[in-house]
């Protein structure tokens, strides 16, 4: 979605932050999109959000990053701003907008063993404070291990492929792969993992999402799954090693263990 500058100005009259002196849309973002905008009275990102989302859902992702402001989470977190009537969002052209202070930061690419240890200890403050507060968003538990969403998929993509006639190398090796792959998920134990209590957790902890000041982790953006699922605390640990214990598609195992 591309606003003008008109268009902002519009939208940002419903907030008290003094006149726009420029903006900028973030170029990463394809379910919500942000622009970055100056006032006078400082920095703030304006978020459009997606149109699959519902309001009672908005509400909870704002009051849980209330809530973890509230508890002493130490690391800075893309709370609302509230409208000059007091809302945390308001509706512009049928879409829902709403502003925090601007977070400054900059995303690491590659996480030496100092950031891993920074990371693991978010998570463990994080997770704490989640388990302890008992919110609740009212949707389903996730599917553990992802055993029965990730085959589904696998199989869609392979009925695509055994349906062209022409058939690419790296679809002949994807063909082999899956059938390796769903074979390995079919005789996954999950008895033990399905044990475990399911929260509503941040589910993306990948580099993008973390910010780092003099070398120290500082703040943590877009809590926008904590209103769509319920997962357990390993989903957020599986995805930090997934991105942050990898180069390329491959998972440093040193990293990873530790």
């Amino acid at each position: 979605m591309e606003l003008s500058s008109k268009e902002i100005q519009e939208i940002l009259s419903n907030w008290n932050i003094g006149h726009l002196l420029n903006y900028s849309k973030v170029e990463k973002g394809e379910v919500n999109h942000n622009w970055i905008v100056e006032t006078k009275r400082g920095k703030f990102v304006l978020r459009k959000i997606s149109k699959y989302k519902q309001v009672k859902d908005l509400n909870f992702e704002f009051s849980y990053l209330n809530n973890l402001k509230n508890k002493g989470f130490p690391y800075r977190i893309p709370t609302p701003v509230l409208t000059i009537h007091k809302k945390h969002y308001m509706s512009y052209k049928n879409s829902m907008f709403w502003l925090y202070t601007f977070i400054e930061g900059k995303i690491k690419e590659n996480f030496r063993r100092k950031a891993i240890v920074q990371v693991a200890k978010m998570m463990a403050q994080y997770h704490k404070i989640i388990e302890s507060t008992k919110l609740y968003n009212g949707k389903p538990k996730a599917d553990d291990m992802m055993k029965n969403v990730v085959t589904k998929e696998l199989r869609l993509f392979q009925k695509r492929i055994l349906k062209a006639k022409i058939k690419k190398p790296f679809e002949k090796i994807f063909m082999k792969e899956s059938d390796i792959l769903m074979s390995i998920l079919k005789r996954l134990d999950i008895k033990e993992y399905s044990k475990l209590k399911k929260y509503p957790l941040h589910r993306d902890l990948n580099p993008e999402n973390l910010l780092w000041k003099d070398q120290k982790l500082f703040g943590i953006l877009d809590f926008d799954n904590v209103s769509q699922i319920n997962d357990s605390f390993i989903k957020d640990l599986g995805i930090v090693i997934q991105y942050a214990c990898s180069k390329g598609h491959k998972i440093n195992i040193k990293k990873a263990k530790f």
